[in-house]
């Protein structure tokens, strides 16, 4: 009588265990879907710190998202910080590393352009007349390049890809 007793207590458990398993054979299938939303909700964040085109001195042509593109403008006497390119992301479909060239031609003023990830400090990339070529590693968090003018005239263009 025992065997029938025991059998009797797995039959009635059976199915809150069946239920038990899929549940949580559906979350695990769950947990991508909650990741990718919640990487979406961080990248539109991160689009909105950028400044805005209509605001922006020059013209900005985005290329595969908001990390990359081409930027060009001619300042005229400008003070102020425009945030060009970069965004907010925890898993950027593209990979971490752009290439980056900048070329700032100045006839008045200071101008320079900034890298800054995450809460760190800004990285001068290039300040005054000159060129800067080289690779730049963002990670998973907000990557902002910029541009900083005091009273600046003159031209920048910046090509992140």
């Amino acid at each position: 009588m025992k065997g029938g007793l025991a059998m009797t207590k797995i039959r009635r458990r059976l199915p809150a265990l069946l239920l038990a398993v899929c549940l949580a054979v559906s979350l695990a299938g769950c947990k991508q879907a909650v990741l990718d939303g919640f990487n979406r909700f961080v990248e539109a964040g991160g689009v909105l710190q950028l400044t805005p085109d209509r605001e922006l001195t020059g013209r900005r042509r985005t290329g595969a998202d908001s990390y990359t593109g081409r930027y060009e403008a001619v300042y005229d006497r400008y003070t102020g910080t425009e945030k060009l390119f970069g965004g907010s992301s925890i898993d950027r479909e593209a990979g971490w590393e752009v290439e980056v060239q900048a070329v700032i031609e100045t006839r008045d003023g200071q101008g320079r352009l900034l890298w800054t990830s995450g809460a760190g400090e800004p990285v001068v990339l290039l300040e005054g007349d000159g060129r800067w070529e080289g690779p730049l590693t963002f990670a998973p968090g907000t990557d902002v390049i910029s541009f900083e003018g005091e009273d600046f005239t003159g031209t920048l263009t910046l090509e992140v890809r």
